[in-house]
């Protein structure tokens, strides 16, 4: 009887010890311990970054039902839940994919033969190798020149409105920010129905959504 139950014990231990490794290695893989990407850092398909708080998480993803791989952020504490994608409308088609700084500053999205599949495409960087980027308890994903924002998530919204984004626009410019649909659940590309505000009326501003092309 005490043979027995050394080897059901021993073999609990080493389904647990098996398992503590397997845990440890993907930690490691998936997770870097810091909420910035620097121009000497990228990020790969099996890594992501995590806001200070622990709020929101930024990485590779794909939707249920597919292969393609896009760059995303969500809720850590439900990452089926995303609120942003980056190249929601040019997705690789492997894992061989980077998040990172480039040479003149910018956040780009390419695979491992070096097609672009997404970019910032900011012309005002004056000194990009001091360029940062950093995702935010708000889920804003910003890129900063020192301490000025050059660009950020927030101004390039997908279909989710998150607290402290503003979608609206200029009547004087027209140019507008708003929300627009997934084409499906499995499909995060531009789908058929926008929302954002009517601005003819400056003194009564009013909500809409309306589908694309009608």
């Amino acid at each position: 009887m005490i043979n027995l139950i050394s080897i059901i014990c021993g073999r609990i231990f080493n389904r647990l010890l098996h398992f503590c490794l397997l845990f440890l290695v993907f930690h490691n893989c998936s997770a870097i311990d810091n909420s910035t990407i620097t121009p000497t850092q990228a990020i790969t398909d099996s890594q992501t970054l995590s806001s200070t708080g622990g709020v929101f998480k930024l990485g590779f993803f794909s939707p249920p039902n597919s292969t393609h791989r896009y760059i995303g952020i969500w809720y850590e504490f439900d990452p089926r839940t995303i609120v942003w994608v980056a190249n929601r409308d040019n997705p690789l088609t492997d894992s061989t994919g980077t998040l990172r700084i480039t040479d003149d500053g910018n956040l780009v999205v390419s695979d491992g033969r070096g097609v672009v599949f997404w970019t910032t495409d900011m012309s005002n960087i004056s000194t990009p190798t001091n360029s940062v980027a950093e995702l935010l308890d708000t889920g804003n994903f910003v890129l900063r020149l020192l301490t000025d924002v050059v660009w950020q998530s927030f101004d390039h919204p997908t279909n989710t409105l998150l607290p402290g984004m503003n979608i609206g626009g200029s009547i004087v410019t027209g140019k507008k920010l708003e929300l627009t649909s997934w084409k499906s659940e499995s499909d995060p590309s531009t789908g058929i129905f926008s929302a954002g505000p009517e601005l003819s009326n400056a003194n009564n501003p009013q909500l809409i959504i309306w589908r694309n092309g009608s």
